[in-house]
Order: structure tokens, then sequence, then C-alpha cells
């Protein structure tokens, strides 16, 4: 049975430093426009979660109620080891987080991602009579253990229509499509120039550089080392062109970092290459660059780094995967190269630093692309609507 309530509960699956986070800070005001203000629960403290804090959002803080990942049970006994390991926090969670969302008077519970992440919550939200949606971020199949409580969701979201097509096929019904937005950038050109100088300046790249950054996480699927291959490729054609790798590594020892920097030896790249670490805000990276590249090698679930660069108006070089086809219009608003291809990525290096007549073109209509197809406002829109559809179906 539903309950009567009219909360909405947004859980935050990530440490607040990844991109579902930084999408919550900017979908919640376009929620509260929409007629609903949410609260969040977050199990990490990162300084996304700090950021929706300080604008002043309600945030429940509750780590240990976080579903365990243990990568290391996982290796050895598989996902029915994961499930043993986490089943006693499993039982123990749910009598207390039911009773808290009863006392908060909690509706509608939003998984800000996967299942699994979430599973005390979600036996919670279903045993306190609360609606379910889940606002898939990934690409990836689910696990057995998630597959058990497909029936517990009310409404699954996917933040691409790629990957809407992609799990309607995989889960046997229907996804919505809610491509994620930017919010409207406050800086004008000027402003942005004088960012773009301040930057480089402060990283030393000398203002006829023609800089490639790549921003993102660290680890192996992003393709940092098919950029890094491709950039030494294309330059030998074109030999004033250096790279920027922008991003966090997480892990054990920062140890897909390293491997990098020996790459870049390997490679001869020691004095084409910066290393620069995660920042908050990626604008001026963006500003300071002039070709803003993704070379995922597998499917990313949308791409919102293409998406931002696209929205300060820099040409952007993207994989042919997943989400990002609903992006990239080929050779109209940026360039696709192939997965995991070096010489398709080299090429279509050459192609921009070569012809900069191109490069502003190919800027110009992804702008215009970014503020119009992809907004914030359009997916907060989108969101509202299956709040409402679950509430009214009550």
């Amino acid at each position: 049975m539903k309950n009567n309530y009219t909360g909405v509960l947004i859980a935050e699956s990530g440490s607040g430093f990844g991109g579902t986070a930084k999408y919550l800070f900017d979908l919640l005001p376009v929620l509260k426009e929409q007629g609903y203000t949410a609260e969040v629960l977050a199990y990490g403290d990162g300084p996304f979660v700090q950021r929706i804090k300080a604008a002043g959002w309600k945030v429940t803080h509750q780590p240990d109620w976080k579903f365990p990942r243990n990568a290391a049970l996982v290796e050895k006994f598989g996902q029915a080891g994961l499930a043993a390991a986490g089943l006693p926090q499993l039982l123990a969670q749910v009598p207390r987080i039911k009773k808290w969302l009863l006392d908060e008077r909690v509706g509608l519970v939003h998984l800000n991602n996967e299942i699994l992440t979430h599973l005390p919550l979600l036996i919670a939200a279903r045993k306190a009579g609360c609606r379910v949606v889940c606002h898939l971020h990934g690409w990836r199949p689910m696990t057995r253990l998630e597959k058990c409580f497909l029936g517990s969701v009310d409404a699954f979201v996917s933040i691409s229509k790629a990957g809407a097509a992609y799990f309607s096929d995989l889960l046997g019904r229907g996804v919505t499509a809610a491509p994620n937005g930017v919010p409207p950038l406050k800086l004008n050109l000027e402003e942005l120039q004088r960012m773009r100088l301040a930057v480089r300046e402060k990283w030393e790249i000398a203002e006829n550089t023609i800089l490639f950054t790549l921003a993102g996480r660290i680890v192996a699927w992003k393709g940092q080392d098919v950029f890094l291959k491709a950039l030494a490729e294309a330059r030998r054609q074109c030999p004033g062109i250096k790279g920027l790798i922008l991003g966090k590594d997480t892990s054990p020892g920062e140890a897909e970092m390293k491997r990098l920097q020996t790459l870049v030896k390997d490679l001869d790249l020691e004095a084409n290459v910066f290393f620069v670490p995660w920042v908050e805000d990626v604008t001026g990276a963006y500003a300071a660059s002039d070709v803003v590249v993704h070379a995922s090698i597998l499917p990313e679930p949308f791409g919102l780094v293409i998406l931002e660069a696209m929205n300060v108006g820099r040409p952007v070089i993207a994989t042919r995967a997943g989400g990002v086809v609903d992006i990239v219009e080929n050779g109209i608003s940026g360039l696709l190269a192939e997965p995991n291809n070096v010489s398709s990525m080299s090429n279509a290096m050459v192609k921009l630093a070569q012809d900069p007549s191109q490069a502003r073109s190919l800027a110009e209509a992804g702008q215009q692309r970014a503020r119009t197809v992809f907004t914030m406002a359009q997916n907060g829109g989108k969101i509202a609507e299956v709040y409402t559809r679950l509430f009214k179906a009550s």
C-alpha cells in the first residue's frame, strides 16, 4: 500500500566527488521551480555534497546506510560473496530506515544511480509504502542481486536516449529518457577570455599552444592512454599541439596515474603533456583549452564533460558509443572518433589543429546545441513529470 506523503527524498549514491552529485546540485533548484522541494540523503560528504549543503538544501548524511561493495569479496566469491557480506547490515538497517522515512513523511524515493548501492533504502522504502524512482547514470547489465529487486522500482529513468533504449531492452520494460543538461553559463566572451589567459598563465601554457584537454576521472576505461597515444601521433604532423589531462585518481596508490605518467615518458611527451589535479569547477580548464577530448573506450552513459565543453564554446572530439551519439552530431557540432582507436582520434586532432575555421564552426554549433537541446530546465521537467505520474497513480 502506498503512503499519502508527498515529500521527495533523493539518495546520492557516490562519495560527493563525481558526476551524479554534481548533477544533483544543478537539478535541485530546477525541481523546486517545478513544485518539488527535495531532501537529500548522502552516503559520502565530498565537495559537491558540501556545495548542496552550502546552497541551503536539507542533507542527511548516513554513510552506514550504503550497501557495501567489497571488491575483494566479489573477486573471490562473486556476487554471492557481496550479498553475504552485506546481508547483516541490510537486515539491521531496514527497520531504522523505514521509521526514518515515515518520520520525514517521505512519499517518493529517488535513487540517484543504480539499485545495488541503495538496497537497504530500497527495501525500507517499499516497506514504508514509498514510490521509488531509479535514475540510471551508468551503462552496465544488472547484477543478479539487482534483478531480484526490479519489481520494487516504480519507474526507471536514464540520462540519455541511447541509455533508455539500452535499459529498456535489458529490463523488458519502459525506461524514461531524461537527457542530462547544463545550467546557463553566467560568463560572457570577455570574461571567458580573461579566464583563459589567467589559467594558462597559472599552468605556464603559452598562448600560441594548441591545447587538447581530456577531463574526467583517472580510470582505464576513460581512455587517457588512447588520448596520449593519439596526441603523440598527431604531433608528427602538428608539432605545436600539447595535451592536458585533468582528473582525480582514486585507485590504490594512484596506480592508474603512475601508469599514465610512465606512458608519457615512453612516448617522449614529458614536455608536451600537463597533468592537473581534479578541480570542482572545470570552466577555467575548458576556457584555457582549444579542443576538449572525450576518449572513453566503453560506452559512456552520457558524457557530461562533452556538454560542458560545448556550453563554454569549445570544439569537441568524442568517441562514438553510448549516450555520446545523442550529444554530438558528427561534423556539425563536434567530431566523433571510434572507441579505442588511436588513429581515428589522432586524425580528428590533426583536422582541428590544421583547420581553425572548422574548429570555430563546430564550437559555435556545439554551443548552440548545448544551450537549446540540453538544458537543466528540460531535464528537471522530465524528472518532475515522472514524480507527478507516480503520485497520481497511487
